[in-house]
C-alpha cells in the first residue's frame, strides 16, 4: 500500500512539473494542462481519499464531476 501511494506521490509531481513546463505556451498546450489536471484530481481522489473502495455513485459522481468541470472550462476558454 505505501509504495502505491509513494509511485503515485511521484506521478503527481512529474505531472505537476509536465504542467510547469507545458505553461510556456499556453495557447497550443491549454487542453493538456486541463488535462493533466483533470488526471492529476482523480489521482488524488482515488488514491489518496480512498474512493477506489467507496460505493459506486461516488466514483461515478467523482468521473462525470470531473469531466463535465474539464469540458467547461475548455468550452469557456
Amino acid at each position: 500500500m505505501q509504495n502505491k501511494l509513494n509511485i503515485t506521490f511521484i506521478t503527481l509531481v512529474v505531472l505537476t512539473i509536465t504542467t510547469a513546463l507545458l505553461s510556456n505556451n499556453h495557447k497550443v498546450a491549454f487542453g493538456f494542462i486541463i488535462t493533466i489536471a483533470l488526471v492529476k484530481f482523480w489521482m488524488v481522489a482515488f488514491n489518496f481519499m480512498e474512493l477506489k473502495i467507496a460505493h459506486v455513485f461516488w466514483k461515478s459522481l467523482i468521473v462525470i464531476w470531473g469531466v463535465v468541470m474539464g469540458l467547461i472550462i475548455i468550452v469557456l476558454t
